[in-house]
């Protein structure tokens, strides 16, 4: 039955939002060390709340409009094509974004305007072997242009993000605190869970069954039914704190 669940998982993959497959002790040992991560949650658990976070994920957050405001791709309808075109598909891989490529993840930072600090996507990067000093890297070759790929990608840029440079600037201070450990903690708008990727696997952890075995298919797939659609009648929930 083990060696069955095993093959069920290796065929549904690519099927359900960010099933990550991968090696989590590995990629969240920074902060397990530190005391961010208080127990590493199963492959199954992440799934799980992958599959509770894809909406959250592909809807327009609040003030979106507002902050992309003056950029020539700013509203969303525009902007998402050219991003999955940019980050080579890995929108398509929506959910925890824990199976999203580093080049992927620095370009997603790139082409998103975050208002406030990027704490989950920063810890995403922060699990990569010198995720963050790559980062950093990356936003200077942009903005510097030595190179005419990296002018092309910075007008490209410019489409979608209005006063990029401004952004930059943003992002570089942001780099700097995360390399500190120093992290903003969630805003009123926004779960913990989704603010901060130690808490989401703290969440995944303490929320969810560890393995398929805990459960009968049937009344599995009822549960991750409801899960999935469970704040999509009243949108502006998913953004705000659970009680």
């Amino acid at each position: 039955m083990k060696r069955f669940w095993k093959r069920i998982l290796a065929v549904v993959q690519w099927f359900i939002p960010g099933l990550p497959l991968v090696d989590l002790r590995t990629r969240l040992a920074i902060f397990v060390e530190r005391g961010l991560i208080r127990r590493v949650p199963t492959n199954w658990q992440v799934t799980q709340g992958s599959w509770e976070m894809f909406l959250y994920v592909v809807h327009p957050k609040p003030g979106d409009r507002e902050r992309y405001a003056g950029a020539s791709f700013g509203r969303w309808w525009l902007r998402w094509p050219l991003l999955v075109f940019y980050t080579l598909g890995a929108y398509f891989r929506a959910g925890c974004g824990i199976r999203v490529p580093e080049n992927s993840q620095r370009k997603h930072l790139l082409g998103v305007k975050h208002p406030e600090q990027p704490v989950y996507d920063l810890q995403l990067v922060q699990t990569f072997p010198n995720g963050l000093a790559n980062l950093r890297r990356r936003f200077l070759e942009v903005r510097e242009g030595k190179k005419w790929y990296r002018r092309l990608e910075r007008r490209f840029l410019g489409l979608i993000v209005p006063r990029w440079d401004e952004y930059c600037e943003f992002v570089l201070a942001q780099i700097a605190r995360a390399e500190e450990f120093d992290y903003d903690p969630p805003p009123a708008w926004c779960r913990a869970e989704h603010w901060s990727l130690a808490e989401f696997m703290n969440y995944c952890a303490e929320s969810f069954p560890a393995t398929m075995r805990e459960e009968n298919f049937f009344p599995m797939l009822r549960r991750l039914t409801k899960l999935f659609f469970r704040r999509l009648k009243n949108y502006q929930s998913a953004w705000e704190p659970r009680s």
